[in-house]
């Protein structure tokens, strides 16, 4: 006879199967985006990108987003705004952002259903995120 552990054990291993989600995005809902594209002399373009995007989205308004080797963002900013932010990156953490060459808007860049995706959920949804973790808590439920 199993053991109520070698039951549940069975039942996942039968159970168990590729989870996938959907994340539908109303685009026409999304405002324009623009993009940032980066020349990076080393390996570590994404670490630089996501570093650098994090910056922006401290000093100017709006939405920055790393994502598809890109900076996208729905408030762009002009090489002037966006040269002595990187270069103060330069003087603070020469260790990582000294192989960026440049910052550069990308005009020929058309947004990809994965960009879009990626920009709702790291850039639009983190408006309302402690909204959701309100409403979630409230939700909770324990399982014993």
């Amino acid at each position: 006879m199993k053991s109520r552990i070698e039951e549940v054990e069975t039942i996942a291993r039968q159970d168990s199967q590729t989870f996938v989600e959907l994340f539908p995005v109303q685009t026409i809902a999304l405002p324009k985006l623009f993009a940032y594209r980066l020349d990076v002399g080393g390996e570590d373009v994404s670490t630089i990108g996501g570093k650098l995007s994090y910056r922006l989205r401290k000093t100017f308004k709006g939405h920055w987003v790393w994502t598809s080797n890109r900076i996208v963002t729905d408030t762009p900013q002009t090489q002037d705004e966006i040269k002595p932010v990187v270069e103060n990156l330069w003087r603070e953490q020469p260790n990582i952002f000294k192989d960026l060459r440049e910052v550069r808007q990308d005009s020929e860049w058309q947004p990809t259903p994965l960009a879009q995706a990626v920009f709702v959920a790291n850039g639009l949804l983190a408006d309302i995120e402690s909204e959701i973790r309100d409403i979630l808590h409230r939700k909770m439920e324990v399982i014993k």
